[in-house]
């Protein structure tokens, strides 16, 4: 599974967009579920867990491509991974305001809180093989998606925008939440530790 490129991060802190800038470099293949046997859609994520029956079907993959595949809540499951770990970072502010947002995640406040938090302090303990995207430094310059290519061993790829993401024009608005100093904290460690 050397051959995977992993998108992990707090839901809502702009893996689908990092997905959508990475994917497009020629000689990555976006993982999808159904190359894995689990439906038929091309969806965004790959949507599974590390199950020992995922990771057998990944191990299963043709060795001569190298994958990309989002599903940000691998960012709990770094140990059973081997390939390259790419974390988005967000604002916790932004993103759990985000995730309190969304229609589809059914979580209290606290619960995104909680879960904000245990995400970060996971990656913060594997952080030798990461590489930190703030998301914000993306939204505002895709070009700064070459930094993670060359960081991926890939070469230089330009890249378009294909949607544009809703948080444009958001860091100029009062933020709808403040979260927590322990959640701030886990976020300002992890952004020391982005790429420059």
């Amino acid at each position: 599974m050397k051959n995977i490129i992993h998108i992990v991060g707090f839901p809502r802190s702009g893996t689908t967009l990092a997905l959508s800038l990475l994917a497009q470099h020629p000689d990555l293949t976006h993982l999808t579920m159904a190359m894995l046997g689990r439906g038929a859609g091309a969806g965004k994520e790959t949507g599974c867990l590390l199950s020992d029956e995922r990771i057998q079907q990944m191990k299963a993959l043709p060795s001569n491509k190298t994958y990309i595949e989002k599903t940000p809540m691998h960012a709990l499951y770094i140990d059973q991974t081997e390939g390259q770990i790419i974390a988005m970072i967000r604002d916790p502010d932004d993103a759990i305001a985000s995730a309190i947002a969304a229609p589809f995640m059914k979580r209290s406040t606290e619960e995104f809180e909680k879960l904000y938090v245990k995400i970060y302090k996971n990656l913060l303990k594997y952080k030798d093989r990461i590489i930190f995207i703030d998301y914000k430094r993306i939204v505002n310059d895709i070009n700064h998606i070459q930094e993670v290519f060359i960081g991926c061993n890939l070469k230089r790829h330009k890249v378009k925008l294909i949607t544009t993401p809703p948080i444009i024009g958001f860091y100029n608005k009062k933020k709808p939440y403040k979260a927590s100093d322990t959640a701030s904290s886990y976020y300002k460690r992890c952004r020391k530790l982005c790429l420059k």
